[in-house]
């Protein structure tokens, strides 16, 4: 659960803010029927695509350290 609250916390920041800055633009240069006729790509495909940004792997690289590390501390406490 907590890894697809990360998955969403990143994608959200890597997809939206880009998007702030050409979001004046967009909006004045479309009408309602382009509203109507826009076409959106499958979620999967979206959560695919900021998989692969570097940001993301960082932090899951990050979070997979953190992990190995947790495992090693426990089994380092198990022993005493």
């Amino acid at each position: 659960m907590r890894d697809k609250l990360l998955s969403i916390f990143i994608f959200s920041c890597l997809c939206f803010t880009p998007l702030q800055a050409q979001e004046s633009n967009i909006i004045v240069d479309m009408t309602p029927d382009d509203y109507v006729n826009l076409k959106l790509p499958p979620l999967d495909s979206l959560f695919e695509n900021a998989k692969k940004s570097p940001t993301f792997q960082i932090l899951d690289t990050h979070r997979k350290t953190e992990v190995s590390l947790l495992k090693k501390e426990k089994e380092a406490g198990s022993n005493f």
